[in-house]
């Protein structure tokens, strides 16, 4: 989903809705990071009335979460030093981007493994 709104309980529980309605047959798990909108009781309720179910990642632990990585690299690709007119051409880039990630795939084999990242404490 790509929106210009922030992310809240009623974002995730909208894209439950598109996961289930596209896999009405399948079992489905979604991995999530320790948000409170992910933890909210919405969030929660409606992903075991519709048989999703939701898995943590420890806290505190963005080396474990690969969609991290992905972003960081996303931020690189998209965000570093450009500048778009309009809102609707970076939508089109980011849509673009993750529509042909595997132009990228030399570059993601070696930040997307189950290497991890070890981080510093501050």
């Amino acid at each position: 989903m790509i929106t210009e709104d922030k992310c809240n309980a009623e974002k995730v529980v909208e894209f439950i809705q598109k996961i289930r309605k596209k896999y009405l047959d399948k079992n489905i798990i979604i991995v999530l990071d320790n948000a409170k909108y992910n933890h909210a009781n919405y969030t929660t309720v409606y992903a075991e009335l519709c048989g999703v179910e939701l898995f943590f990642l420890p806290s505190y632990s963005p080396n474990l979460n690969l969609i991290e990585r992905l972003w960081k690299f996303t931020k690189k690709k998209l965000v570093h030093n450009k500048y778009y007119e309009k809102f609707g051409q970076f939508v089109e880039k980011v849509k673009y981007h993750f529509e042909n990630l595997g132009e990228h795939k030399k570059e993601l084999v070696d930040i997307l493994n189950k290497k991890f990242e070890i981080m510093e404490a501050v």
